[in-house]
């Protein structure tokens, strides 16, 4: 009785898998892959992060941590990528990944050159970017709104010196509260008296209104 035999010649036992050829691996490689895809979609990650830090009383407003953290998450997200891109039989070296560092697009628009992949994800990059830019309504009823401190105090002292009264205010750094919601700072007087003031936010665009209440 003869053996099985598997396909392309050589014995097997019936139903044994045949190694695919790497050809054929590099093949099934997703370049669609989810670290792409989260690279594309990067844009929210900025809205949830202003919303999130907002509502625990974080600033902002700080610009350079802003890069540093989105740099480096970035970056990582691309180095991910790279693994694909490269099993998938691209010449794609990781060094492409500081691309991020300056920007995803960038990576992203390179990613497609070398692969002739989809246009869909720069694309979609681009399309929730104008989506962060035009956030601060939501990032402003769901997380908050951040006030300048330094603005407020002299806004409430500028006040009361317009009535004759001489006065030094002391606002929360940082100053945040969602629409509606308000803070509380401190003015002090030259008798040395002093009272509080509740700033209530009016709206996104920092509107604000202000009332002594002790």
């Amino acid at each position: 009785m003869f053996e099985p035999v598997a396909p392309g010649g050589g014995s097997g036992s019936r139903g044994e898998k045949i190694p695919a050829s790497p050809e054929r691996e590099a093949d099934r490689i997703p370049l669609n892959n989810i670290a792409a895809w989260l690279l594309a979609c990067s844009p929210i990650a900025y809205i949830l992060t202003d919303v999130l830090l907002l509502q625990s009383g974080v600033s902002v407003a700080d610009g350079w941590s802003y890069f540093v953290l989105g740099a480096t998450g970035f970056v990582l997200l691309a180095l991910w990528d790279v693994r694909y891109v490269q099993a998938a039989g691209y010449e794609f070296p990781r060094s492409t990944a500081i691309l991020a560092v300056f920007g995803v697009p960038f990576y992203l628009v390179r990613r497609v050159a070398v692969t002739g992949g989809t246009w869909w994800q720069p694309v979609t990059w681009g399309i929730l970017f104008l989506a962060y830019w035009g956030s601060a309504n939501v990032v402003g009823f769901l997380g908050g709104v951040e006030l300048d401190s330094d603005w407020l105090e002299t806004v409430i002292d500028e006040n009361y010196s317009n009535s004759g009264v001489s006065s030094t205010t002391e606002c929360p750094n940082p100053a945040i509260a969602p629409v509606g919601g308000s803070v509380t700072c401190q003015s002090t007087f030259d008798d040395e008296s002093w009272t509080d003031v509740l700033v209530t936010i009016e709206a996104v665009d920092g509107t604000v209104s202000w009332q002594e209440i002790g």
